[in-house]
């Protein structure tokens, strides 16, 4: 079995790609971009102080706004909908 990805857009270390086989796009990112976000979670959990956990979670927030954003701008560039 050979599976196809059609890349849609890359931007740093992200893309957006579609598999054979499925409705939607999906997000692709590098391991130490992945790695990178786990590690935010782990800071957030093992903060000392509330306003260090929230710190953490704001700029992992931010991180995964701007994958959606960009997730969202190349689905509307080449007419897909949303998958919700």
């Amino acid at each position: 079995m050979s599976d196809q990805a059609n890349v849609l857009a890359r931007d740093g270390n992200t893309a957006v790609v579609h598999l054979s086989g499925r409705a939607f796009p999906a997000i692709a990112m590098q391991g130490d971009t992945f790695f990178h976000m786990i590690q935010r979670i782990r800071a957030a959990h093992t903060a000392a102080t509330r306003d260090e956990c929230n710190e953490e979670l704001q700029y992992l927030l931010a991180d995964l706004e701007e994958q959606l954003a960009f997730y969202e701008r190349t689905l509307k560039a080449n007419s897909v909908s949303l998958p919700y």
